[in-house]
């Protein structure tokens, strides 16, 4: 459901400043879109009241009177809630009749929304790594709209109050502005061009200079454009330092594990040329530990970090990925659950390289494999024949 607001809210930060800069009577339609998505945010504000929970000095908090108090509270979210849900716009819609009057202030009207932006970016990070993994690349083309929107708006502004002549008003009509100078370079025609040419020329501008700090083909004519240009590069600055960090570091995480599994490997090939093991036997090594690094990340106990976890939760995660090959084996069928679910926590995942002997011929048997990954042959005592051929899913000891 978090999901769901951030990406209503996504959409209101992208639309309410693009309707607020380019006014027109072009993009009215997609108001009936907005109401439409303004019934999540009632939708969302009785689940905060009857059916969502929250954690209180780290318990899990159920009990609806509880969280109806805790909403309500002077600590809670509903007054915020109450104030990005009312639809202000609806009440402009019916006291106004100027048109132009009627667009303004319904953009305007629609800028509380965007209170909520600032909150449920903060659980951002906790819906899905992937979502962790774009964060940097939205907030970045997020903040070019914005800045691209503010531009316009500059222009829009000039134009809004300059005064011309009857005979050159088609020439007066973006006078001394950036989308003048766009016009005068064929950029864009005569009376500048629809809303969106003018939003995709102002966000060419934008983008190149939050990122590379480059201006472009978009140049700022008045002192105010200029301004406003220098304080975006100045913000280009601080984003593009961000950016180097945040892929310097995950340049460093990935060479750090490299770095050190390849100590390992090296390590072991020195023991083993130290102790004149045959080549044979190295060529193995080494492509097992390819293969560690290739599949595994160089992991080979992956169930270490999971024993740190409390006993339940380590029961619940081997639940869901040891106790299907108990279950699915014939012998145990008269075993109760709770033994069942025992024997799953006794399993240890275990990786052998190909050709390797798991069990040889008169050995004692102690184990039971099941096998995960990869297959097992049973072959006769001198090697030459096969009997069997054990696929994933199979159980052998």
């Amino acid at each position: 459901w978090n999901f769901i607001i951030l990406i209503v809210c996504v959409y209101n930060s992208v639309a309410v400043p693009f309707r607020l800069c380019f006014i027109s009577d072009e993009f009215t339609l997609f108001y009936l879109f907005d109401w439409a998505l303004d019934i999540i945010f009632f939708i969302d504000v009785y689940l905060n009241m009857t059916e969502f929970s929250y954690v209180h000095q780290g318990e899990l908090v159920t009990d609806r009177d509880k969280v109806r108090a805790n909403y309500l509270g002077p600590n809670g979210n509903f007054k915020a809630d109450l104030i990005t849900m009312f639809p202000l716009d609806l009440f402009a819609v019916f006291f106004l009749g100027d048109p132009d009057s009627l667009l303004l202030c319904l953009a305007i009207t629609r800028i509380p929304k965007l209170m909520r932006l600032t909150r449920i970016m903060g659980t951002a990070s906790d819906l899905t790594k992937a979502l962790e993994d774009t964060n940097l690349i939205t907030g970045v083309m997020l903040i070019a709209h914005w800045a691209a929107c503010g531009l316009h708006a500059i222009a829009n502004y000039h134009h809004s109050h300059e005064k011309c002549l009857k005979d050159l008003y088609t020439f007066c009509d973006w006078g001394r502005t950036w989308i003048q100078k766009q016009i005068d370079d064929d950029k864009l025609d005569e009376f500048g061009g629809t809303p969106m040419e003018r939003y995709l020329r102002a966000f060419n501008w934008a983008l190149p200079t939050l990122v590379v700090v480059v201006i472009g083909d978009v140049v700022p004519v008045t002192s105010t454009e200029t301004l406003y240009a220098f304080c975006w590069m100045v913000m280009g600055v601080t984003i593009n330092a961000t950016i180097i960090g945040n892929v310097a570091n995950i340049v460093a995480n990935l060479e750090t594990d490299s770095s050190d599994f390849v100590k390992k490997a090296d390590d072991i090939k020195h023991y083993m040329h130290t102790h004149h093991v045959s080549s044979d036997l190295q060529d193995r090594v080494e492509h097992f530990m390819t293969y560690l690094w290739t599949a595994h990340k160089g992991a080979t106990n992956e169930w270490g970090f999971v024993g740190e976890l409390p006993y339940t939760l380590q029961m619940a995660i081997s639940d869901h990925t040891r106790l299907k090959y108990i279950k699915d084996c014939p012998f145990f069928d008269f075993c109760s659950d709770e033994i069942i679910k025992a024997l799953a926590m006794c399993l240890n995942p275990l990786m052998f390289s190909m050709g390797d002997v798991l069990v040889q011929y008169n050995d004692m048997g102690q184990e039971m494999f099941f096998l995960e990954k990869g297959s097992v042959e049973v072959v006769s005592g001198d090697g030459k024949t096969v009997f069997a051929t054990l696929m994933k899913g199979a159980f052998f000891g």
